[in-house]
C-alpha cells in the first residue's frame, strides 16, 4: 500500500496533468475557432463587419504607436490603424492582424506565428 506522501504526490501529479492538458486544449480551440472566422475576412470588408465575426480586437495599433510584439514594423500609409486578435493561451506565439485604410475597410490580413 502507497504511503500518504506517495498518494499526495500521485493526485498532485494527475492534477497538473489534467490543468496543462485543458490549457493545450483551450489554446487549440481558440487557434481553430479565430482562425475559422478569419479566412472568412476578405479585403474590402468593412471593420465593422470584421469586429462582428471576430469580437472585440485584443489590440489597436495606430502608425504612432506601433504594437511590435509580432510585427518588426507597424502600421504604415495607406493603414490607418490595424486591430490585433492574439491567442494568448499560445504564450505570445500567435495571433491574427488586420490592417484597416482611412475609409475604414480591409487593406491586408496576416497570421502571425512563431516558431
Amino acid at each position: 500500500m502507497p504511503t500518504r506522501s506517495r498518494q499526495v504526490l500521485i493526485w498532485s501529479s494527475s492534477g497538473l496533468a489534467l490543468i496543462l492538458a485543458t490549457v493545450i486544449a483551450a489554446a487549440f480551440y481558440t487557434t481553430t475557432r479565430t482562425q475559422s472566422s478569419f479566412d472568412t475576412i476578405e479585403v474590402g470588408q468593412t471593420e465593422k463587419s470584421v469586429i462582428g465575426i471576430l469580437g472585440r480586437p485584443s489590440v489597436t495599433e495606430y502608425p504612432s504607436r506601433p504594437f511590435t510584439r509580432y510585427a518588426v514594423h507597424g502600421c504604415e500609409t495607406p493603414c490607418a490603424r490595424r486591430i490585433w486578435y492574439e491567442n494568448r493561451l499560445a504564450l505570445d506565439m500567435e495571433a491574427w492582424s488586420i490592417s484597416i485604410g482611412d475609409n475604414g475597410t480591409v487593406l491586408e490580413k496576416y497570421h502571425w506565428l512563431s516558431p
